[in-house]
């Protein structure tokens, strides 16, 4: 009897020891796999940064192009004025 327990013994120790290398495997490999994880994640988060910029960059430029659309027009619009006055100050001189 004794031995027999002793036998069920060392088969659970045996049993016992291959399930903790077991879990230290799975531990390893989830780790490696969290670290897998994080590293695509930071390069994201970069990716992203960049492309963040980008588009502030880009809305800056389109706001200063309008402004400067804005004023062109406005000039335009000043020049029209006075060439359709100094038109009308000739025609009032010819007529």
């Amino acid at each position: 009897m004794l031995q027999m327990l002793q036998v069920q013994l060392t088969a659970s120790e045996a049993a016992l020891k291959e399930a903790q290398r077991d879990a230290a495997d799975v531990r390893l490999a989830a780790a490696q796999q969290l670290a897998a994880h994080q590293a695509a994640l930071t390069d994201i988060k970069t990716q992203l940064d960049a492309r963040n910029a980008e588009l502030r960059r880009a809305r800056a430029e389109a706001v200063s192009m309008g402004k400067s659309y804005e004023q062109q027009l406005q000039r335009f619009a000043r020049e029209a004025e006075a060439g359709a006055n100094d038109r009308g100050a000739v025609d009032d001189l010819v007529y």
